[in-house]
C-alpha cells in the first residue's frame, strides 16, 4: 500500500492490512524494512545486489561501528580515485583465510604480521619464509644475500664475502675473491690477508706466509710421546 505523508513529504509503503512502515522514501533518507535486492528477488541480505556496483572516484564505501564489541563511533571505509585502492581501519586491518583465521594483519603501527596479530617489526613472519634467489639491502645494489640451490652467498659492495655451498666436498669460503682481509676472534686470534694470503695469528700485518705474535711462546707437540717443542 503506498501513502504519501504530506507533514513529512514521505512516500511510504505498507504492506496490506498492515498499519507498520515497510519501506519510505523521502528528500534525505531512504528506508527498507527487509532485505533489499538489485537483480534478484530473492535477497538473502539486508542489501543483496546480484552483479557489479558501480562507484564515483573518491567515494568511500563506509563501515561504522555501533555496539562496545565493534567500537561504538568507529570508522572505517574502502576507498579508491580509479588507480588504487586503499582501505583504511579506524584500528588496524586484517585479511582472514576461508576458516575465519587472521593470515595478515596490517597494524595502525605500520607493522605488518603474517600468522600473527601482533607484529613486532615493520614484517613480522610466524612460520617459514620462501624465496627464489636474493634479500637486497634497500638503494644498494650490489649488497645482498643470495639463495641458490645448495648454495648461499654473501655479498657487500659487490665483493662476494661468504659462500657456502655443498657438493661433492661442502665448503664455506670466506673472503671468495682477491683482497679481502678475514679476521676471526675479537683480538683477530686468526687473521689472513687478502693481498698476500699470509697468515698472522695475534697480529693483522703478517710479515711472512705464518706469522706468529705472542709472549707465551710456542708449544707444538706430535702424535706420539716423543716429540714435544716449547
Amino acid at each position: 500500500r503506498f501513502n504519501f505523508d504530506h507533514s513529512t513529504s514521505k512516500f511510504e509503503f505498507k504492506p496490506r492490512n498492515n498499519s507498520t512502515v515497510d519501506a519510505f522514501i523521502s528528500e534525505t533518507t531512504n528506508y527498507f524494512g527487509g532485505n533489499v535486492g538489485i537483480g534478484t528477488t530473492a535477497p538473502i541480505h539486508p542489501l543483496y545486489v546480484a552483479g557489479d556496483i558501480g562507484q564515483t572516484d573518491g567515494a568511500r564505501i563506509w563501515f561504522r561501528g555501533s555496539s562496545t564489541a565493534s567500537g561504538t563511533g568507529a570508522q572505517s571505509y574502502i576507498y579508491s580515485n580509479g588507480l588504487n585502492l586503499q582501505i583504511k581501519g579506524d584500528d588496524n586491518v586484517q585479511l582472514l583465510g576461508d576458516g575465519g583465521g587472521v593470515i595478515a594483519h596490517f597494524d595502525y603501527t605500520g607493522n605488518v604480521g603474517i600468522n600473527t596479530t601482533s607484529p613486532d617489526y615493520e614484517l613480522d613472519v610466524n612460520g617459514n619464509i620462501g624465496l627464489n634467489q636474493y634479500i637486497y639491502h634497500n638503494d644498494d645494489p650490489d649488497t645482498y644475500v643470495s639463495f641458490l640451490d645448495n648454495r648461499i652467498q654473501i655479498r657487500t659492495g659487490g665483493i662476494e664475502m661468504i659462500d657456502i655451498r655443498t657438493t661433492t666436498q661442502d665448503t664455506i669460503q670466506l673472503g671468495v675473491q682477491s683482497d679481502v682481509d678475514v679476521s676471526i676472534g675479537i683480538s683477530h686470534a686468526l687473521f689472513v690477508e687478502g693481498s698476500s694470503g699470509y697468515v698472522g695469528i695475534n697480529t693483522t700485518s703478517p710479515l711472512s706466509e705464518m706469522h706468529l705474535k705472542t709472549n707465551l711462546g710456542l708449544y707444538i707437540e706430535d702424535d706420539g710421546t716423543t716429540n714435544t717443542w716449547r
